[in-house]
C-alpha cells in the first residue's frame, strides 16, 4: 500500500514483549548509555585545546578572525550562532506526524488500518 511504511506497520502492531526482543537483538538495553565509559577523565575537548592556545598566544586571534571573515564565514557563523535546527523523520520520506493537518492524520490512520486488516486477511500486496 502506498504511504504506509510497512517496517512501521509491524512495529505498530508488535507487543511490549516482542518490541523487548526486537531492542534487545539490536544490542540497545532500557536505561543504558551506549557509552558507558564516556568521555576518559582529564581528557580536553578541542573546544578547549583552541581556547588554551588562544590563551597563551593572544596575537594570533586576529589572524584567525581574518581568516573565518574571508575565508570561511558560513563556518564562523555556525560556531558563534549554533547550526540551525532540523526536524528528520527517519521512518519515512513524508512529512513528520507533528507537522500533519488532524485530517492528514486522520487519513493516515485509516490507511494503516485498511492495511493491517488486508494483511490479517493475506489480501495485501
Amino acid at each position: 500500500m502506498e504511504n504506509v511504511d510497512k517496517t512501521t506497520v509491524k512495529q505498530l502492531k508488535e507487543t511490549p514483549e516482542q518490541r523487548k526482543e526486537r531492542l534487545a537483538k539490536i544490542g540497545f538495553k532500557k536505561g543504558v548509555s551506549g557509552n558507558i565509559n564516556g568521555r576518559p577523565k582529564g581528557s580536553i575537548s578541542i573546544k578547549d585545546k583552541i581556547r588554551n592556545h588562544l590563551e597563551n598566544h593572544p596575537e594570533e586571534v586576529e589572524d584567525i578572525v581574518k581568516h573565518f571573515v574571508h575565508e570561511n564565514r558560513e563556518l564562523m557563523w555556525q560556531m558563534l550562532e549554533g547550526r540551525p535546527g532540523t526536524k528528520v523523520d527517519l521512518t519515512t520520506q513524508e512529512t513528520p506526524y507533528d507537522n500533519l493537518t488532524k485530517q492528514q492524520r486522520i487519513d493516515k490512520l485509516q490507511q494503516a488500518i485498511k492495511y493491517l486488516n488486508e494483511e490479517e486477511v493475506g489480501t495485501s500486496v
